[in-house]
């Protein structure tokens, strides 16, 4: 038996099979005799579906994962760089200046990306002139200097070194524990009082020579120069002219009010304020005199009077809004029935305007 080609298909067959096993094809038929049957294509391994995609998709997650890593890293480092930039110049300001305010720049979120000292709550920041550090203690940020020692008050420290509280050779801890006992606290509240009376008197220096200046011009306003002069032409009414102090504008240095004229009929009340930071008096309050008396209240003058049967009062209150002393509570009535009314207030004091020992020793400046 011997091997042939099948003259359909081209398979190997065998000489004696009666008929192709692959397509059919009978011995001693023609092609075209032959029993037509559908080709089948040549068997093919089957490959798995989709499994190219799925590769590239994975390339380009991989990708887009790295490409965001590399965008986030940046904008972590310009943030992190402008953070402690503003840290650094506000520390850098504070200790500079040593002003207490500024250190209000170092926020707790700054200080967080600020690089942390060895102890823990202390965070280092460095800038061109050197490196400070910051502490948070008791809710409230502590500023260190350039060599690392605690930036005190300046006027707080030299005052505690002052009173012996702190020593030459005390740590910094040591000091900021005595600044920040209630022992000192205490001190350093009375202090405060010192130094707030002794700019005051300072002020009221000034006040004593404005309301001086003041007094000198109402003697010389008739030309008069001297009291014996002013004794001789005004006779017994040069008492008239008078003066008393009290304070309305809650400044703690008092106004100069001015009683003057002649008689009830032409009787003025003045008033002038001085705030002690120049030695100028302004003029803040004008109003008539006659037949009416002042009365010292809280914070107010009161002005009451009475003629033919008629009571009248006012309250002389100073108004910030237009720097002037303004007259409110306005009473006016007949007293034929019910009389004058009880005044409560104190009078005011009248001093002669030559007397300017009361207006020295009333501001209570002695020399």
């Amino acid at each position: 038996m011997a091997l042939i080609s099948c003259p359909q298909c081209g398979n190997q067959i065998s000489d004696q099979a009666p008929a192709c096993p692959h397509c059919g094809y009978q011995a001693g038929q023609t092609y075209d005799e032959q029993p037509q049957t559908e080709q089948t294509e040549p068997y093919v391994e089957p490959q798995p579906q989709g499994g190219g995609n799925r590769k590239l998709q994975w390339v380009v997650v991989a990708m887009c994962v790295v490409l965001l890593a590399i965008v986030a890293a940046l904008l972590w480092i310009k943030v992190f760089n402008n953070a402690e930039k503003k840290v650094q110049e506000a520390a850098y300001a504070y200790v500079q200046s040593k002003d207490s305010d500024k250190a209000a720049g170092l926020t707790p979120e700054a200080i967080k990306v600020v690089e942390q000292g060895e102890d823990s709550g202390i965070y280092k920041a460095s800038f061109p002139g050197g490196a400070v550090l910051v502490e948070k203690r008791g809710g409230e940020w502590t500023v260190y200097d350039t060599f690392g020692f605690e930036s005190f008050p300046d006027d707080q420290l030299a005052f505690a070194r002052k009173v012996g509280d702190v020593k030459d050779d005390m740590s910094d801890g040591k000091i900021s524990e005595v600044l920040n006992s209630s022992s000192f606290a205490a001190k350093w509240a009375e202090e405060g009082k010192r130094i707030a009376a002794e700019e005051l008197l300072k002020k009221k220096r000034k006040a004593y020579d404005a309301y001086a200046a003041v007094l000198l011009q109402y003697r010389n306003t008739e030309g008069y120069k001297s009291e014996q002069e002013m004794n001789s032409f005004i006779g017994a009414d040069y008492s008239n002219y008078t003066y008393f102090l009290y304070d309305v504008t809650n400044d703690g240095i008092p106004e100069l009010w001015v009683h003057s004229g002649s008689c009830e009929a032409d009787y003025r009340m003045d008033a002038y304020t001085c705030n002690g930071e120049t030695s100028y008096a302004s003029h803040i309050y004008s109003g008539d005199a006659g037949h009416t008396g002042f009365h010292l209240g809280s914070s107010y003058v009161l002005a009451s009077g009475g003629q033919m049967d008629y009571y009248w009062s006012n309250k002389l209150v100073y108004d910030a809004s237009s720097g002037k002393i303004v007259e409110t509570n306005h009473i006016e009535r007949s007293v034929r029935e019910t009389g004058y009314p009880e005044i409560k207030e104190p009078q005011a004091q009248d001093t002669p305007i030559k007397n300017l020992n009361t207006l020295r020793s009333t501001l209570g400046v002695t020399n």
